[in-house]
């Protein structure tokens, strides 16, 4: 009797273990199509302009550099028309596992591409073993164009899309629009509550990380404990928020799959 309870102690391990490293290593694609400032799940419509949108890397220790060359080859494989990055390249002991030309390196797959990034807090945290400066030039070595507080206009033949890029909101002053854009993107989801009549494109949250269903969410961050994952409905305007791709200090997600968004925005 103890030899069968044991064993199916060691199956139930086993296959919570299997379960954990799927949900921690699955990367899902969500897909939205936007038009006239409405966002549908899925469409037939026509083919507007392709945006794919990621956010919270957190490279170092939990995103080593193998993985990210591959993530970012993966990513210019998707032929987007535009690229954007939500903030947070910067993961636990980054300067321990990358050098900056590692950096560059790694998002060559994506040189020749159109790509936007704002910045996410992690960015901005004081931690003892690297400095703001540093954080800022890993953030700069992926080649991006860097938005803060400013608006980026994105053509494609006779079409077009204006973007707003905001600052981060835990450590900065993110200033909001006050005009109408296509596109607002901001690192912390629960602005969404201080923007009228606009689409926002978020991360932060990591989606909860670590879910247990039908129970309270175990950690969720500063101006990310409303919006968490997926697509909402605020007032006049409408959030999409990231998963994300990486993990800061846990490399483990349960119920909160990595997820890359992509858009195709009709005019």
């Amino acid at each position: 009797m103890l030899i069968i309870y044991l064993t199916l102690v060691f199956i139930l391990l086993l296959v919570a273990i299997v379960f954990i490293y799927y949900q921690s290593h699955k990367l899902v694609i969500k897909k939205y199509t936007i038009k006239n400032k409405e966002i549908l799940n899925n469409s037939n419509e026509k083919k507007g302009i392709k945006i794919l949108f990621f956010s919270d890397l957190h490279i170092g220790r939990t995103l080593k550099k193998d993985k990210l060359k591959k993530f970012i080859s993966y990513l210019a494989s998707l032929n987007a028309d535009l690229y954007i990055f939500g903030g947070d390249i910067v993961g636990d002991n980054i300067n321990k596992y990358y050098s900056i030309s590692d950096v560059k390196e790694c998002f060559k797959p994506l040189a020749n591409k159109c790509c936007i990034a704002v910045y996410g807090n992690h960015e901005f945290k004081e931690e003892k073993n690297i400095s703001i400066v540093l954080k800022k030039e890993y953030f700069n070595a992926m080649g991006f164009n860097t938005l803060v507080n400013e608006e980026f206009a994105f053509f494609k033949e006779n079409k077009y899309i204006l973007i707003y890029g905001m600052q981060e909101y835990i450590y900065n002053e993110a200033k909001f629009p006050n005009r109408a854009y296509d596109l607002i993107i901001c690192h912390e989801g629960d602005i969404i509550e201080r923007i009228d009549n606009q689409i926002l494109l978020a991360g932060h949250t990591h989606g909860g990380q670590i879910r247990i269903p039908f129970l309270p969410y175990i950690y969720l961050p500063k101006y990310g404990k409303k919006y968490v994952s997926g697509l909402y409905n605020v007032n006049s305007s409408k959030a999409i928020i990231s998963n994300g791709v990486g993990c800061n200090k846990i490399n483990i997600r349960l119920f909160a799959k990595r997820d890359i968004i992509l858009i195709n925005y009709i005019k």
